[in-house]
């Protein structure tokens, strides 16, 4: 799956500004960046009420972190932003 730059960047500045450290190659991006992309562009189906697409970037890159067992990074994230309500 490509991801737009766009996206990558927004999970970067999120990380770096929480003190994460990415792995991301030239072959490939980090999969913690991968799961934050897909959550990112998702569309919400129709009938749906309560869908991620709701959730700001932090939050959207928390359940990432979540989804991919990293709880030392989600504590760095939740420290960096507190007045988001993870």
């Amino acid at each position: 799956m490509m991801l737009d730059k766009t996206v990558i960047s927004q999970a970067e500045n999120i990380a770096k500004q929480a003190g994460i450290a990415l792995h991301n190659t030239k072959e490939a991006i980090d999969p913690r960046i991968m799961l934050y992309g897909i959550l990112r562009i998702d569309a919400r189906p129709s009938g749906i009420e309560h869908h991620h697409s709701q959730m700001g970037d932090q939050r959207l890159f928390a359940e990432a972190l979540r989804m991919s067992g990293d709880n030392d990074s989600l504590e760095k994230l939740i420290k960096a932003y507190p007045s988001v309500p993870f």
